[in-house]
């Protein structure tokens, strides 16, 4: 939800309070987290963490975390990365340009 509202508001980055456990999850399935401050007491022990949207674009494109590939379902066409077959290896990304995948 946080990726599709990001992605349909036009977000270039996303900031979040993030405990470790759920820092140590979303590694695991390859969501790119910067940490950008250190930990605090907020209902518990948290850290501001940093996502770059295009980042994430560009896991989820990747196909490297086939899991991610869920963030992109049911999301409108013109909200998606925009994706190009390239001959030398895995599809990339038409930063916010419109593509149709080539053959």
């Amino acid at each position: 939800a946080l990726y599709q509202t990001s992605k349909r508001q036009g977000y270039t980055h996303v900031l979040a309070a993030i405990e470790r456990p759920l820092r140590r999850l979303l590694g695991r399935v390859g969501v790119p987290l910067r940490r950008i401050g250190p930990f605090t007491d907020y209902f518990g022990p948290v850290a501001p963490y940093l996502i770059d949207v295009s980042e994430l674009d560009r896991v989820i494109v990747g196909g490297t975390r086939p899991i991610l590939a869920q963030f992109i379902e049911g999301l409108e066409p013109e909200f998606c990365p925009a994706l190009v077959h390239s001959p030398t290896g895995p599809l990339r990304i038409l930063d916010g340009r419109p593509a149709t995948p080539a053959s």
